[in-house]
């Protein structure tokens, strides 16, 4: 807020705040937006607080979150209902994947049958992969798998260990079993421990030059002489 004002303020530019009175062009006013600007802010992260304080609660007292948009499912008076068309390509996801088909060559099935994701759009692997990681699929649940890290930006990021989780077993019903779940996730541990990992080849001046502005690193380019 405050790097706006002052951008237009360099540029003769006014921002008249109608119902707290402030003109930016006049002396008190930065001061007053100031002041404004981190009540709202703590105010926010007292929200934020709050929120965080209900989820808690939320997860402790096993009340499912973030399946409106599962596939598989339909939200039917707040509770998880099988749709058992989607149902059954879910499970044909789970079968092709360890018949030895990779995520890539799954979404492109799918999307050559005309499957559209629960969302609409087209299939990508990434979605593929986060499907056949997702526990709900075998009516157990894993809540605070994210939490949110900076209440102003509402930036949010995995938890890794830094939160609690809650297991929620048989919370709805399942569309594969356990077993079948476990033994996809092995297969996906099976083909990360193959993968050949590439060698960096670091020159001399690697990761020492870095942008003024953005603080990026530089990176070695050839340019041929024509």
């Amino acid at each position: 807020l405050l790097n706006t004002i002052r951008e237009l303020k360099n540029l003769d530019v006014a921002v008249f705040f109608e119902r707290e009175n402030i003109n930016t062009l006049h002396a008190e006013g930065e001061f007053m937006l100031t002041l404004l600007a981190s009540f709202a802010e703590e105010e926010s992260r007292s929200m934020s607080m709050n929120k965080n304080w209900a989820n808690k609660k939320q997860f402790e007292e096993g009340v499912l979150v973030g399946l409106t948009h599962l596939y598989g499912y339909d939200i039917i008076n707040n509770q998880p209902v099988i749709n058992e068309k989607e149902a059954e390509i879910v499970r044909m996801i789970y079968n092709d994947y360890l018949s030895g088909m990779q995520s890539k060559d799954i979404a492109h099935k799918l999307n050559q049958m005309g499957v559209l994701r629960k969302r609409g759009g087209r299939w990508k692997p990434s979605d593929i992969s986060q499907l056949l990681n997702n526990e709900k699929h075998t009516g157990n649940a894993l809540l605070n798998k994210r939490y949110v890290i900076d209440p102003i930006t509402k930036e949010t990021t995995y938890n890794k260990g830094e939160k609690a989780f809650y297991l929620v077993e048989n919370s709805h019903e399942a569309i594969v079993s356990k077993e079948l779940f476990d033994a996809v996730q092995e297969e996906m541990k099976r083909r990360t421990s193959h993968k050949k990992t590439t060698k960096k080849h670091n020159k001399p001046f690697t990761t020492l030059m870095k942008c003024g502005a953005c603080g990026a690193n530089f990176n070695r380019k050839k340019t041929p002489v024509r």
